[in-house]
């Protein structure tokens, strides 16, 4: 079994728009997200995949730094925004024939082979629609940030380090970084001039060879997770060095994902480490159990085109198993939230802890919990899955119609950055 399997993943960066709101319907993830991305992992998120996009990160830094904040006239585009475009276009136009595999993971590539394709050059209405967020610098910046490449969008102290080490791997190849910037700073100031690459740019494979974010060489390889597991952030660290050592082989072996990994390092975990992964443990406890309720009460009221009362949806196996159970785990839950300083996240649900004495209610409380969540999202709210009637039924809307039935499972509802750090570990050459 490939050790990724068990957990989800984005096929495309290409295509991440969902249908009004789809993600998220009871905003279970702002808990989960804070618990990994602010204690467990800090700086990873689930779409990292390859640590060698750090190093254009750390050049294109640089590199930006002698536009001195200059934006393209007409639409404002960063020069760190053209740098990504030639990167890609550089990364495409090399490997996409004759080395396809070094084009894994990298975000736009399929919008930038259209366009190169179409047009021959890259420009905001060929690339990713939300660059800044969905392109390699946008996935990877937090990361960056938290292993001292970037303060904010500049240099930070570990640029040069990674610059160094970089230079070190290229020496065979005759490449520094003097001559890269400079390649750099004159095709960035084309993109600020016609806000697009330039078509018969020379230098494509230069850069493609160069850079190989799939594909770090030794010492970027070292420099990289001499960072990621710096005790400057003691838990990812203990948790790396887990996988490194144990873990890799619990994730080919055992099935129940990152739950029984969790259980696994619990064994041999630090005290931080334990209180935390109790707390990520209770909480992926609580967000299955109002899954699991929410999508059976969803899919009892796709069986028909009319409308669903609650009495009939309160009656459900998961709603009982939910209204059950809550009350057993709701003190060790705000105690551990409270310990990691996320104890204000929870009062959301409350609601849903206060009416568990009735199953009627409980079933009331889930669907106005979701309504109100979706009425909260950005821009300016999200319809819900139901359309409420006046006398309290309910109906689903088309969208979101559930035609198979759910089980109820133990596996947590959430990522906690397993499959990302596995595959860090697996680019550093850390494990086979």
């Amino acid at each position: 079994m490939n050790a990724l399997n068990f957990l989800p993943s984005l096929s495309a960066y290409d295509q991440l728009e969902a249908t009004e709101g789809a993600l998220d319907p009871l905003g279970l993830y702002p808990i989960s997200d804070a618990l990994t991305v602010n204690k467990l992992c800090p700086g990873v998120r689930e779409r990292q995949k390859h640590p060698g996009f750090l190093v254009p990160i750390a050049i294109g830094a640089r590199v930006a730094e002698k536009f001195d904040g200059h934006y393209s006239v007409e639409n404002g585009i960063a020069p760190i925004q053209i740098f990504e475009w030639y990167v890609v276009q550089s990364l495409v136009k090399t490997y996409r024939i004759k080395e396809p595999e070094q084009l894994v993971g990298l975000p736009g590539k399929d919008k930038v082979s259209q366009a190169i394709d179409r047009f021959g050059c890259v420009n905001s209405e060929n690339y990713l629609k939300t660059a800044s967020v969905f392109g390699f610098y946008g996935v990877y910046k937090l990361l960056a940030r938290s292993l001292g490449i970037l303060h904010e969008d500049q240099p930070d102290s570990y640029c040069n380090t990674l610059i160094s080490a970089w230079e070190q791997d290229q020496k065979a190849n005759n490449v520094n970084f003097q001559a890269i910037a400079e390649l750099a700073r004159k095709a960035i100031d084309y993109g600020l001039r016609y806000e697009k690459t330039n078509r018969n740019w020379p230098h494509w494979e230069i850069f493609a060879n160069s850079i190989k974010p799939r594909s770090p060489g030794a010492a970027v390889r070292d420099c990289i997770w001499s960072r990621l597991v710096s005790e400057e952030e003691p838990l990812r660290a203990e948790y790396i060095h887990y996988m490194v050592e144990e873990g890799a082989d619990v994730l080919t072996r055992l099935e129940g994902g990152e739950r029984l990994m969790h259980k696994r390092l619990l064994r041999r975990a630090s005290q931080p480490m334990r209180e935390l992964l109790d707390t990520v443990q209770c909480y992926e406890e609580f967000a299955r159990l109002l899954t699991d309720a929410f999508n059976q009460m969803l899919h009892r009221a796709s069986a028909t085109e009319r409308t669903t009362s609650v009495n009939v949806l309160s009656r459900l196996e998961n709603v009982s198993r939910a209204v059950k159970r809550l009350p057993e785990i709701q003190s060790r839950l705000v105690d551990g939230l409270e310990a990691q300083g996320l104890g204000h996240r929870l009062e959301v649900f409350a609601p849903l802890f206060d009416s568990t004495s009735s199953p009627i209610d409980w079933a009331e409380a889930l669907i106005s919990h979701h309504i109100n969540n979706q009425r909260a999202k950005a821009p300016s709210g999200k319809m819900p899955f139901f359309d409420r009637m006046e006398n309290g039924s309910i109906i689903t809307r088309p969208a979101y119609r559930l035609s198979s039935e759910p089980g109820a499972s133990n596996d947590y509802v959430h990522q906690y950055r397993t499959s990302s750090l596995y595959s860090f570990a697996r680019d550093l050459e850390k494990v086979s």
